[in-house]
């Protein structure tokens, strides 16, 4: 039998290679009821997560906020811009972001005249490519664009 001590070590590895993973993910959920089903997030004016609600009152032109977005998001961030459609009072940004375990997700970040009518608000969305639970990936995406767009904007003093 000392040919199968091999084999055994390899399937206890693998199996505590698993075991790490599965604790790593599961450590991350923040929200059993969401995060298991859920495979999108988005900003909400009445959201229970304040980290999550637009950014309201940006008192700049949609082309300099777009442009400013992406450069925040490829410095801080490190997502991939995909693209940006400018129209002449809003504008739309588009992000992916892989994960650690190598999954994608698309953000996709709209500027547009804010209700009070005082400049821009930034609302935005996060979708994951595969269509189950995210373990809460997206909502984190939003807070982590929301925090990096407002500690950017408030230095630029845009906000």
């Amino acid at each position: 039998m000392p040919r199968w001590r091999p084999v055994r070590r390899a399937a206890a590895l693998l199996a505590f290679t698993l075991l790490l993973v599965v604790v790593a993910a599961a450590a991350s959920v923040e929200d059993w009821s969401r995060d298991l089903r859920a495979s999108e997030a988005a900003t909400a004016r009445a959201h229970p997560d304040e980290r999550l609600r637009p950014i309201d009152e940006v008192e700049l032109d949609p082309r300099t906020l777009s442009l400013r977005i992406e450069e925040l998001v490829a410095q801080r961030l490190g997502w991939r811009h995909v693209s940006t459609e400018l129209g002449p009072s809003s504008a739309t940004v588009r992000f992916e972001a892989r994960s650690r375990l190598l999954f994608t997700d698309d953000i996709e970040v709209r500027l547009a005249p804010s209700p009070s009518g005082v400049g821009l608000t930034i609302e935005a969305e996060s979708r994951s490519r595969v269509a189950v639970g995210d373990l809460g990936a997206n909502p984190r995406n939003l807070r982590a664009l929301l925090e990096v767009v407002r500690t950017g904007l408030i230095a630029d003093g845009g906000l």
